[in-house]
This record gives structure tokens, C-alpha cells and sequence, in this order.
């Protein structure tokens, strides 16, 4: 069954994702939100990959942006790289403070 299998991968993103940051967690006022949004990320990234393993698999289709406006898997693979970076080091590199 897929589905179960893509849940515990999301499972492990989400925890590997909240301990690397386990020193922000003191400064967190609302972690279960922090949580959330560390979940909601992850499933985002997951979808955005799958996206783009069902476009390699089907080539000749035209391509639309995604949802951070990416149009070539390059730009998709820097705007997801972007979003795996700290916010400080994503302000630096990707010319945005967002999240």
C-alpha cells in the first residue's frame, strides 16, 4: 500500500526536520503550530516531487507553473531547495524571509 508508505516517510521529514531544529524550539511560543506548519510543508514538497516525477514520466506536456511560479524542474528544484533552508540562510541565498 503507497499511501501508508508515503505517510511514514512524511512522518520521518517532520521529525527529522523538527530535531535538526531543536535549538529554535526554546524560542517557539506555539510549537504545535510549529509543528503544523513543518508538516504542511513537507506534504507540499512531497506533492511538488510527485508533480514532477508524473511530468518526466509524461514528456511533451506543456509545462505550468507551479505554486512558487516555477515553470522548468530547475526552478522547482532551486524554489524547494529554498524552502529547506533556514529562514536566515533562505533570506541570504533566496532573496526572500518568508515562513
Amino acid at each position: 500500500m503507497r499511501i501508508a508508505a508515503d505517510t511514514d516517510d512524511l512522518v520521518q521529514v517532520v521529525l527529522e526536520r523538527a530535531l535538526s531544529k531543536q535549538t529554535q524550539a526554546d524560542e517557539i511560543e506555539n510549537i504545535a503550530g510549529w509543528l503544523v506548519t513543518i508538516a504542511r510543508n513537507a506534504v507540499l514538497d512531497h506533492q511538488r516531487l510527485q508533480q514532477r516525477s508524473r511530468a518526466a514520466a509524461s514528456p511533451g506536456e506543456a509545462s505550468e507553473p507551479d505554486a512558487d511560479g516555477a515553470t522548468s524542474s530547475s526552478e522547482r528544484e532551486e524554489a524547494l531547495a529554498c524552502k529547506s533552508r533556514s529562514p536566515a540562510s533562505r533570506h541570504r541565498s533566496c532573496g526572500s524571509a518568508s515562513e
